[in-house]
């Protein structure tokens, strides 16, 4: 199978001084024209009587844009977007009520990009690579009552080069999901949900730097009194879990 798409757009990008909410002048303006046209192709082989499926494929997107020079600066020396290698092999399976889905990747980036608090920016840090897998499973446990869970795992992600390993920080390695999910029983509907990612360390060159995981539950649900009226019913952290987001910087020359 394959497909194509063309995308155009026609943008006016400005900035204008105020007061208030009222524009008094124009700093800058700049027309933009923009075109994305893309095509792919893909293929899958059902081999062993469609107990191994095999797929590939490719695609191509290309670019471009014109702009007013008068609004815009343009660097074509600074370094291209990243492009991502992304590899993958799984499996899924399927008894009665209950399924089950694995999969192994490997990705490689050309460049992790890293937004700088300090002033605003965004800089290229170097090129990546990780790996890890992933499981996902349902079960049916009865009409009204169902579980479905995952996880994913990363095992390492660093950056390519240089005279020693250096890791990516500030990035949890594991992240788990869980849910109980109950549906049409007795005009009630809802669920409990887990959410939960593990400690991950915040400096490249210092393991012991760590920000902590944590594990949060939700809580939802609903029932039809009449027609056009409904009950809802939504609980957050339902455990009162305290946990934190930490961000730390450095500076390198």
């Amino acid at each position: 199978m394959g497909g194509a798409n063309f995308h155009v757009s026609e943008i006016n990008v400005g900035l204008y001084p105020r007061e208030g909410r009222d524009p008094i002048g124009v700093t800058t303006r700049a027309d933009v024209d923009a075109a994305n046209g893309a095509g792919y192709v893909q293929k899958t082989l059902s081999l062993l009587h469609n107990q191994l499926m095999l797929g590939g494929g490719v695609r191509y997107d290309e670019f471009r844009f014109g702009v007013d020079a008068r609004g815009v600066v343009q660097m074509p020396q600074q370094p291209r977007v990243a492009t991502t290698d992304f590899y993958q092999a799984g499996t899924s399976s399927h008894w009665g009520r209950f399924s089950l889905a694995t999969e192994v990747f490997l990705i490689d980036h050309s460049n992790e990009q890293v937004y700088i608090p300090d002033d605003g920016t965004f800089e290229f840090k170097g090129p990546i690579r990780s790996y890890g897998y992933e499981v996902k499973a349902s079960a049916a446990l009865t009409r009204h009552l169902s579980l479905n869970a995952g996880l994913s795992k990363i095992g390492n992600a660093y950056f390519l080069g240089g005279d020693r390993r250096t890791y990516v920080d500030s990035a949890p390695h594991f992240v788990a999901n869980a849910g109980l999910t109950l549906s049409a029983w007795h005009g009630w509907s809802g669920s409990l949900t887990m959410r939960a990612i593990n400690h991950y360390r915040l400096v490249d060159d210092d393991a012991s730097v760590v920000a902590s995981g944590h594990t949060v539950f939700d809580l939802g649900l609903a029932r039809q009194i009449r027609r056009g009226v409904e009950f809802n019913l939504s609980l957050d952290n339902l455990t009162n879990r305290d946990y934190y987001e930490t961000r730390t910087t450095s500076s390198r020359r």
